[in-house]
């Protein structure tokens, strides 16, 4: 359910299936470590999902890992210094998706990744093996990878401002929202977040849930 990037009209019940003799809930997470899914869980706990029935909370796990972190920048260069550097070192022992709101922010990367992945709808095939992935949260929609670098998750890019303007804020946020869940819950073992300036007020506070950082 925190999933639904593309509008949350549809139901089963609306699709004429019914369930007459109970509900299995799945509660095993195979994808994230645990410090990973509380951060998810927390997302999914924020105003913005209001309505939405109900996370099932999985009490299974992938195996602990590190904390998540979010790097704050004075400067977009700064940033993009940071994520080519910790992209290209994490590649070396795993699969990295590098995720961002906007096609424009691709530009930034494309020199530095043109041997990676680009992650589009055009795409044919997609590895999983160890490299750099890289596109928008969008794109990366049923992917996963061992390392995600969430870029841009600043207060003045998340939610949209082109969307703010033309709908409000609070609806921006019911947008971005499931937007900023679905790419935190696509990394299995690290997950980095990148700001220049303030960090996007989608995020929940953080009680232990992030490690900030200022490189």
């Amino acid at each position: 359910m925190a999933q639904q990037i593309y509008g949350r009209q549809f139901s089963w019940r609306r699709a004429g299936l019914h369930v007459p003799h109970g509900v299995w809930e799945f509660r095993r997470n195979y994808r994230n470590t645990p410090e990973i899914a509380d951060l998810g869980l927390a997302i999914a706990a924020m105003p913005y999902y209001k309505g939405v029935p109900d996370m099932v909370e999985p009490d299974e796990f992938e195996p602990s890992g590190p904390p998540p972190s979010l790097a704050l920048f004075d400067s977009a260069k700064e940033e993009t210094d940071f994520v080519i550097e910790a992209a290209q070192a994490a590649a070396q022992t795993g699969s990295v998706g590098v995720l961002m709101r906007r096609h424009q922010d691709e530009a930034r990367f494309r020199k530095a990744f043109r041997g990676g992945q680009n992650l589009n709808k055009h795409m044919g095939i997609w590895d999983p093996g160890p490299d750099i992935s890289w596109g928008t949260v969008h794109a990366a929609k049923g992917y996963e990878f061992d390392t995600v670098i969430m870029v841009g998750l600043s207060e003045a890019s998340w939610p949209e401002p082109e969307v703010i303007r033309a709908q409000g804020t609070d609806l921006a946020a019911t947008i971005d929202g499931p937007l900023l869940y679905v790419g935190v819950t696509r990394a299995r073992r690290e997950l980095i977040m990148t700001s220049v300036g303030a960090p996007t007020s989608l995020l929940p506070d953080n009680k232990d849930l992030w490690q900030e950082q200022k490189p």
